[in-house]
C-alpha cells in the first residue's frame, strides 16, 4: 500500500489494543495452524538477559513472544527482539490476526501470524528515534499507531503504519515527551496517550508541562485535552481507561535520585491526576516504579515489581481494596472474574477479583521471567 492522505487514513480508522509478548520458534500442530481467533489467549514480551540463565530447561533463553490458550494452558513461544515491550493485537474481517510487537529504545518491531508461528514483516521507527514500548490498532485492523521518542527532541511522535507490512503512512505530535501507552477511545475519534515525560527530571526544567495524559483529535491530529499529575516529579507510563471514561495511571519516580513510592493516579478527563489512597502500612514498603495498570467496572489493579506487591482499589468509590503479596508481578490483565499476574520466573497467578484471593498458579512456566505486560486476545 502506497502513502495515504490523513483524510484517507481517518476513513478507515478504528480500535482494539493489547499489550503482549514473549519467545522463540516452534512447530505447530495443524489444528492450531488452521485457527483464526484470538479468544481465548493471552500473550506477552520477553527480553531479559539478567533471568536466562534462572530459566528451566523447557524455556527459551533468548527474545520471543510468549502465546497462552487461557483454556487449555497450552503456551507456544513465537518470534522475538531485543528489548521487547509490549504486543499490539491486530484483527481484520479481510486477514488472519495478528500480533505486533513493539520495542523500547530500540528501532525495530516486528508482525507476527500467532498461529503459523513466522515473521511476516518487520519494520523501523521513523528517522532519528526509536520505538517507544507501546501501540494501538485501529478498529477495522487496517493500521497500528506506534510512540516514538529520541533522547534530543522534546516532542514525541505518534507514527501511523500499515498493519500489514508497518509501511509510514502518517505522524502526528504526541504533545508531550516520550510518549508511550496509548489507547483509543470513542470509535477512533481520539487517541489518549501517556506521555512519560523528560527520563530524568534533574537535567529538566520544564517536565511537568511534557508529562501528561495527552487526548489527541485524529481528525485535525491536535491536541484536544492535557490532564497533568498533581503529584510533582513523576512520570507517567502505563494506564486504564474503563467505560465509564475514568482513567487511572501507574506514577514512575521522576529522576533516578527520587525516593518516592510508587504511585497510582485517576481522573474523570476532567480534572488533573490525583493520587489514590494508600494505607500508611502499604505505603511504608512502596518502592520505585508501578509496572503494568489494569481496570474494569469492579477493580483496578497495579502491579508493584520492586516492592512485591499487587494493589487493589475499588473502581466506583475509588477506596483502597488490598495488597497481594506476589514476588516480583509484572505483566497484569483481567478476563471475567479473574486477574491473572505475571510473576518470577514464569508463573501465572489466577486471583479471584471477588475476594482477591489466590486460585492457584494455573499454568507455572507459562510465561517467561520478566515480561511487561499481558493482555487478554
Amino acid at each position: 500500500m502506497g502513502q495515504i492522505t490523513r483524510r484517507e487514513f481517518l476513513q478507515h480508522s478504528g480500535i482494539f489494543a493489547a499489550s503482549i509478548t514473549l519467545f522463540g520458534k516452534w512447530a505447530f500442530a495443524d489444528s492450531l495452524v488452521k485457527q483464526s481467533s484470538l479468544n481465548g489467549y493471552i500473550a506477552a514480551p520477553q527480553d531479559a538477559k539478567e533471568l536466562y540463565s534462572r530459566y528451566p530447561a523447557n524455556l527459551p533463553k533468548g527474545p520471543s513472544t510468549v502465546f497462552t490458550n487461557l483454556k487449555t494452558g497450552e503456551t507456544r513461544f513465537l518470534p522475538g527482539i531485543n528489548s521487547a515491550h509490549s504486543v499490539v493485537a491486530v484483527r481484520s474481517s479481510k486477514a488472519r490476526p495478528r500480533l505486533v510487537v513493539i520495542p523500547k529504545h530500540a528501532k525495530q518491531a516486528i508482525i507476527i501470524d500467532p498461529f503459523e508461528g513466522r515473521v511476516l514483516a518487520n519494520f523501523n521507527s521513523t528517522k532519528d528515534r526509536d520505538f517507544f514500548g507501546h501501540g494501538t490498532c485501529s478498529e477495522d485492523g487496517q493500521f497500528i499507531f506506534c510512540s516514538e521518542s529520541a533522547k534530543d527532541k522534546l516532542d514525541g511522535l505518534i507514527s501511523v503504519r500499515n498493519s500489514a507490512d508497518g509501511k509510514l503512512v502518517d505522524q502526528f505530535p504526541s504533545y508531550g515527551q516520550n510518549p508511550h501507552e496509548m489507547m483509543m477511545l470513542n470509535r477512533d475519534k481520539s487517541l489518549l496517550v501517556a506521555n512519560a515525560g523528560p527520563l530524568d527530571y534533574d537535567t529538566s526544567r520544564d517536565g511537568r508541562e511534557r508529562t501528561s495524559m495527552a487526548f489527541i483529535d485524529l481528525k485535525s491530529g491536535k491536541l484536544d485535552q492535557r490532564l497533568l499529575s498533581k503529584t510533582p516529579n513523576v512520570k507517567l507510563a502505563h494506564f486504564a481507561h474503563t467505560q465509564s471514561g475514568q482513567i487511572f495511571v501507574g506514577g514512575v519516580p521522576g529522576s533516578n535520585k527520587d525516593k518516592t513510592p510508587a504511585r497510582v493516579m485517576t481522573s474523570n478527563g476532567k480534572y488533573d491526576l490525583q493520587e489514590l489512597p494508600i494505607p500508611e502500612t502499604v505505603n511504608q514498603v512502596l518502592a520505585n516504579e508501578t509496572l503494568s495498570v489494569v481496570a474494569n467496572d469492579k477493580i483496578v489493579a497495579a502491579s508493584m515489581p520492586f516492592c512485591d506487591r499487587v494493589l487493589v482499589w475499588d473502581t466506583q468509590s475509588l477506596k483502597f481494596n488490598c495488597a497481594i503479596e506476589v514476588k516480583h508481578p509484572t505483566g497484569l490483565c483481567i478476563q471475567d472474574s479473574t486477574l491473572f499476574v505475571g510473576a518470577d520466573l514464569g508463573q501465572l497467578i489466577e486471583l479471584d477479583i471477588g475476594t482477591a484471593r489466590s486460585l492457584g498458579t494455573r499454568f507455572p512456566n507459562a510465561l517467561a521471567g520478566n515480561q511487561t505486560h499481558i493482555t487478554p486476545l
